[in-house]
């Protein structure tokens, strides 16, 4: 061993073999911390550095596997193994090349390559500060300290957080706390910390409840926009959440939401929104409606015998039955003609091929009452529920007209009903301007928890959200020649919305959302418009997502889907480090992408004062504190328990269940 030079010489080169290159060391090695010359060294195992000389340049490998050889006996014979006698075992080490030191900067390079007969030594605190060194000049912050070094470990804020990040582990690992501590750490950099609050906007959807807790970032509360998005309350939510008109009244988002068939329900949905588009001005839609009731009157066999009884019922629903009570005088019969009864008791038929009712006819049917209800229900009402007025109307045109039959539409409008009065009690349709001006002054943390959500609405809220705040930004944006304002968007548990696989759960918005995503997270970095994603499941996300991400956080994984996932989709993470990852503790990571020349397995900080609402519930302490409460309730008693070590006294609260256990009956369980 070469104890006097100033590296610690562990070896030599003894074989190439593509990227893999072989160490036979000169002795025996297992100290975890070896102090030299005065400086800590970190023992050659399994995930650590070592140095190769080749002249002035530095390479730099990382250990991916060790065996050790009998060097006594060559024939291995088990009459004469040696391999643990102390002067016959060598210990070898296989290493992957990552880069070069040259001038005390390091570069991931191929340029240069070992030989046999390099030494090979352990990897410097120094050399170690220059593979993980942030340029000059490069603000980073601190995330926690590294696995193997005891290092702080620095993430360099440009690199990281101007691009797409991708947090993944297992239920427990630490992600959420992670995400958490990377963007609060990244608020409390004192030197733009007010430059991030007026700059730059985040939004989190959280589907968990994660983050409803006050302070949540280290935001200042007055700086949060909240929304808890309930399905569940019959009152509907206090402050709903502005989706722009474009994005709701739209043929292909209403044919997913209804799930409307393609070969009647599509068709009509287009057509009906098509006329519609024009009926914004109640007046306009009141004459559509009057003109329905009057084809129907006056249409003769051209229309089926329900048509009156179908128009009249939506009328009630929606204006009361007191605005019909003229129209009810009127009796529509199987040959199309119409007979009209006044109040003294006189008939009268309206003539089938008039092409309108006269002014004394609409009297003897209430025409004016009528038609001023409808007028003035359709103006009192949000744009919701104008819809599903008129889709209605719609029907009974569609059935008498089109040859629809009623049964095609049925089901379709009892989906109609139930999918807009979810969508009323969380959403105010807007007009896109509103939602702009809500952008640009908006409050630069918006939270949106879906824990009081259907599942309808979690397919299809986020997606909405994500597209507006995404189109504002690039509006905003692509008419400027450098990036002024940037938008974060933060998806914990991301697989409730960006899976790829098919599930037969009558998810009809998958396809859509993932275009949707995708396009975010391939076009949106030029915008200025950033993704991070937390997820379980990996292997869930879809590729195109998954291949996009630039930078990566993993926490312990151990489904081999998963891991595989990962290895194709992050080049920069070696086979060792990837199967390190199985047997990371809490909290613990490997941070790896462009950000990061080498892997860097990490302990990451956990932001204590105001973290996510993830942690593990303390069950013995739950389960102590009930026992207290039980003991100092003054109807407690006690019971007997029997058994190999006698009698114990166990309290048993009035009503908990228990009885006294009669070991002649039973003398294995209890008696409920």
């Amino acid at each position: 061993m070469n104890m006097g030079a100033a590296n610690y010489v562990i070896g030599v080169v003894i074989s190439v073999d593509g990227d893999r290159t072989l160490i036979g060391t000169y002795d025996l090695i297992n100290d975890d911390e070896i102090i030299h010359n005065g400086q800590i060294l970190y023992g050659p195992r399994l995930g650590a550095y070592v140095t190769i000389r080749q002249n002035d340049i530095k390479l730099i490998a990382k250990i991916a596997s060790e065996k050790v050889i009998d060097q006594q006996n060559t024939i291995k014979s088990s009459e004469f193994d040696n391999r643990y006698s102390k002067n016959s075992i060598n210990r070898l080490i296989s290493v992957k090349m990552l880069g070069a030191i040259e001038d005390n900067q390091f570069t991931v390079t191929s340029s240069y390559a070992p030989m046999v007969g390099n030494e090979a030594y352990i990897t410097t605190q120094a050399e170690l500060a220059a593979i993980y060194a942030i340029e000059p000049g490069v603000e980073s912050i601190a995330i926690g300290t590294a696995l193997l070094e005891r290092s702080e470990v620095l993430i360099p804020i440009n690199a990281f957080f101007a691009g797409h990040i991708g947090i993944f582990g297992n239920t427990g690992s630490g992600k959420s706390n992670t995400m958490h501590a990377l963007y609060y750490k990244l608020l409390h950099t004192k030197k733009y910390r007010d430059g991030i609050l007026k700059k730059s906007r985040f939004t989190v959807i959280d589907f968990n409840g994660e983050y409803r807790k006050e302070d949540i970032f280290g935001f200042p509360e007055n700086r949060i926009e909240r929304y808890d998005v309930d399905t569940r309350s019959q009152k509907g939510m206090s402050k709903k959440v502005e989706v722009s008109e474009e994005y709701i009244i739209n043929p292909d988002v209403l044919i997913m939401l209804f799930e409307a068939r393609p070969g009647v329900q599509a068709p009509f949905i287009r057509r009906s929104l098509n006329v519609f588009e024009e009926m914004q001005n109640s007046e306009s839609f009141m004459k559509l409606s009057m003109g329905l009731l009057q084809k129907i009157l006056l249409s003769g066999n051209a229309t089926n015998d329900d048509a009156l009884g179908d128009w009249m019922e939506v009328t009630k629903a929606y204006c009361g039955a007191d605005c019909l009570s003229q129209l009810r005088n009127a009796e529509h019969y199987a040959n199309g003609k119409v007979k009209i009864r006044d109040s003294t008791g006189s008939e009268e038929w309206l003539n089938p091929g008039d092409q309108s009712i006269d002014d004394r006819h609409k009297r003897l049917l209430g025409w004016e009452g009528i038609s001023s209800a409808i007028q003035d229900t359709y103006e009192c009402l949000n744009i919701l529920d104008k819809l599903h007025m008129f889709f209605r109307y719609q029907r009974v045109y569609s059935t008498a007209w089109n040859g629809t039959d009623p049964q095609y539409l049925g089901p379709m409008f009892s989906r109609i009903k139930t999918r807009l009065e979810s969508l009323n009690k969380v959403v105010d349709i807007v007009p896109t301007a509103q939602t702009g001006d809500a952008y640009r002054g908006g409050k630069p943390l918006t939270i949106y928890s879906f824990v009081h959500a259907n599942q309808e609405i979690k397919r299809i809220l986020p997606m909405l959200i994500a597209n507006m705040i995404y189109d504002e930004q690039k509006k905003e944006q692509s008419d400027t020649e450098s990036i002024n304002r940037t938008s974060h968007l933060i998806i914990d548990e991301a697989h409730n919305i960006l899976s790829d696989i098919q599930r037969d759960d009558g998810d009809n918005w998958q396809s859509h959302r993932l275009d949707s995503f995708e396009e975010i997270i391939k076009e949106g970095r030029k915008f200025g418009f950033y993704l991070t994603i937390a997820s379980q499941r990996p292997a869930d996300i879809s590729p195109t997502i998954l291949s996009q991400i630039h930078n990566y956080v993993i926490h312990r994984l151990v489904n081999d889907r998963d891991l595989r996932s990962l290895e194709n989709t992050m080049p920069t993470l070696d086979h060792s480090s990837l199967m390190t990852i199985p047997s990371l503790g809490k909290g613990q990571a490997v941070l790896t992408g462009t950000a990061f020349p080498v892997p860097r397995f990490t302990q990451v900080d956990r932001i204590r004062e105001v973290a996510p609402a993830s942690g593990d519930a303390q069950l013995t302490r739950l389960w102590e504190s009930y026992g207290n409460e039980d003991k100092s309730d003054s109807g407690a008693s006690t019971i007997t328990v029997s058994g190999s070590d006698g009698a114990d006294s166990v309290p048993d609260a009035a009503g908990s269940g228990f009885q006294e256990h009669n070991e002649s009956e039973d003398n294995d369980e209890w008696a409920w």
